[in-house]
């Protein structure tokens, strides 16, 4: 393109070949709009199946999360369920450790016993 590219005067040539018509110049400008309209559009669409594909991992984040919990649940109940039971077998026969008979935390750990329905206090 020459230096009367988007104007009607020719100051570089006298026969006026490099001079673009103003026709052409507004294709080019629609062509260039629309070029750009579409690649806006397809990174719209595919931000939009991004946001949807993290909104479904996430999703099934949360339901795994809420799962995860019930089960944590369950098993710290079924833990506690097999302390208790294993302190009631054990019953009073407890004996306080060695190295707290003679030492200040002697009365402590002998009154730690188990209760009546497997209790440990």
């Amino acid at each position: 393109l020459g230096a009367g590219y988007g104007s009607s005067s020719s100051s570089s040539s006298s026969d006026g070949d490099d001079v673009v018509p103003r026709g052409r110049l507004l294709e080019d400008y629609h062509r260039l709009a629309l070029h750009t309209e579409r690649q806006l559009r397809a990174l719209l669409e595919s931000y939009e199946d991004q946001e949807r594909l993290v909104w479904e991992q996430l999703s099934g984040l949360v339901t795994d999360a809420a799962w995860l919990e019930s089960y944590a649940a369950a098993a710290m109940l079924k833990f506690k369920e097999a302390f208790q039971g294993l302190a009631l077998a054990l019953g009073p026969s407890k004996q306080p450790l060695p190295a707290y008979r003679g030492g200040p935390y002697h009365a402590a750990a002998a009154s730690t016993s188990v209760g009546r329905y497997g209790e440990i206090g």
